[in-house]
């Protein structure tokens, strides 16, 4: 989502995916997984040179997971979780031993056997993930709300602002925020993300 320049197009393209999946998924009435990019340029024997520097940040890490989640998601795993060298190959790497590898770029273990920072990433949003899995993991999704007039809500094309008993939401970034929304046994959930992964925000929800 995060590698080309044209950011809007990337995201309108990832929720397209994320929609469609979905209904298939309910269609066929099995669980859909989501498989998010454990770092950037994960494609086979392809040499990058140190100007590339569109990495995958923490924020952008929990921002994919958070936003598989708000839309049904029940399953999250990660590619690659050991980097294969053809991954790590890079050039013109200076300032490093590692003339020929980039072993940080992609992976949660990078090819030389060491951790990625994307272990850590990668381990923090797994702990949140933990704390809501029962409640989601039982639950049937009915849909995605924004916040209306925001990124959030042009970039998935979404009109509905409030379900069940949330009215609608709020957010202090004009990024915005969505909720994925939820029957748990009777009741409604609600799985609430902020959109903007470079920044925190308050985000409220109104009921």
């Amino acid at each position: 989502v995060f590698s080309d320049k044209d950011t809007q197009r990337n995201a309108q393209e990832y929720f397209t995916g994320l929609k469609l999946i979905k209904q298939k998924a309910q269609e066929h009435d099995v669980p859909f997984w989501a498989v998010v990019q454990a770092g950037n340029y994960v494609s086979g024997n392809i040499v990058r040179d140190t100007k590339d520097t569109a990495y995958m940040t923490d924020g952008m890490t929990r921002w994919t997971v958070h936003t598989a989640l708000a839309y049904g998601a029940q399953g999250i795993t990660y590619y690659p979780l050991v980097q294969p060298y053809s991954y790590s190959l890079q050039k013109n790497w200076i300032g490093t031993t590692k003339s020929t590898y980039n072993y940080d770029r992609n992976g949660i273990i990078g090819a030389d056997g060491t951790t990625t920072p994307y272990y850590e990433y990668i381990k923090n949003v797994n702990r949140q993930i933990t704390a809501v899995d029962e409640v989601l993991m039982n639950a049937a999704d009915c849909g995605v709300v924004v916040t209306e007039a925001s990124t959030a809500a042009s970039d998935t094309g979404i009109t509905n602002y409030g379900y069940g008993a949330l009215t609608h939401l709020t957010s202090t970034g004009s990024a915005g925020a969505m909720a994925g929304c939820f029957n748990y046994f009777g009741r409604n959930a609600y799985h609430a993300v902020n959109y903007d992964y470079n920044n925190p925000q308050d985000i409220t929800l109104y009921f």
